[in-house]
C-alpha cells in the first residue's frame, strides 16, 4: 500500500515540504512494492489524522494528481510482470 503523508486540507500538512515532498514519499513506497515484484497497489492518505467524515476537496484534488503522476510506474509494473508471465509459461 502506498502510504501518502498528510494531504493539503489536513490538520497535519506541511505546506512547507509542498507536492513534491508529497510525490517523493509516494514513490518511495511505490518503488519498493513494484521491486518486491507487486502488480496491483492501493493508495491510501492514513497521514491525514484527526479523522473526520468529509474529506476536503483539496486533499482529493490533491490525492488524484499525486496517483496521476504515479501511474507510469504501476504501468511499467505490469507490462514487466506481463512479459515475464509469458516468459515463465513458454519455458515450461
Amino acid at each position: 500500500m502506498v502510504h501518502f503523508p498528510p494531504l493539503r486540507g489536513a490538520a497535519l500538512h506541511d505546506i512547507e515540504a509542498g507536492i513534491d515532498h508529497l510525490l517523493a514519499v509516494a514513490k518511495r513506497d511505490l518503488d519498493v512494492l513494484v521491486n518486491a515484484g507487486f502488480d496491483a497497489v492501493l493508495f491510501c492518505n492514513e497521514g491525514d489524522k484527526l479523522y473526520s467524515l468529509s474529506t476536503p476537496p483539496q486533499g482529493i484534488a490533491t490525492m488524484s494528481a499525486l496517483i496521476s503522476r504515479c501511474l507510469p510506474i504501476v504501468w511499467v509494473s505490469r507490462t514487466r510482470s506481463k512479459a515475464l508471465s509469458r516468459t515463465l509459461m513458454s519455458s515450461a
